[in-house]
């Protein structure tokens, strides 16, 4: 299960539940997660260690994800690139602020909770 939150371990969430689900070369991942640690961070929110590396000629996979307590009106998505065992979650805004990786800062609260769902193909 995706087990690792990017960004160390003084910004980990104490909360973290992860699950996956792979037929053939088809992997859905989907999580939980809450208690973050220090919301005042600009390092990148990304959950590592997936349990396979997505195929090589992948283009970039989008899944459903949502969020409460944050500091950004327009919603999210998270993604996963090709050749990479990460998720990564995006502002799906308009604008300047609009397609941008979200920080921990994003999440104004300690109380914040991410639950997420992204399904991607390996290359077997």
């Amino acid at each position: 299960a995706p087990n690792s939150i990017d960004g160390g371990s003084s910004h980990a969430p104490t909360n973290r539940v992860g699950y996956y689900v792979r037929i053939g070369n088809h992997v859905t991942v989907k999580g939980k997660i809450d208690g973050f640690q220090n919301t005042s961070s600009t390092n990148t929110f990304t959950i590592g260690n997936l349990p396979f590396t997505s195929g090589a000629n992948q283009n970039i996979v989008s899944g459903a994800a949502t969020a409460s307590e944050h500091n950004f009106g327009d919603g999210m998505v998270c993604i996963v690139n090709a050749s990479d065992t990460s998720v990564y979650f995006v502002n799906v805004g308009t604008g300047d602020a609009g397609n941008t990786a979200l920080k921990f800062a994003n999440f104004y609260s300690t109380g914040a909770t991410v639950q997420f769902v992204a399904q991607y193909q390996t290359d077997y």
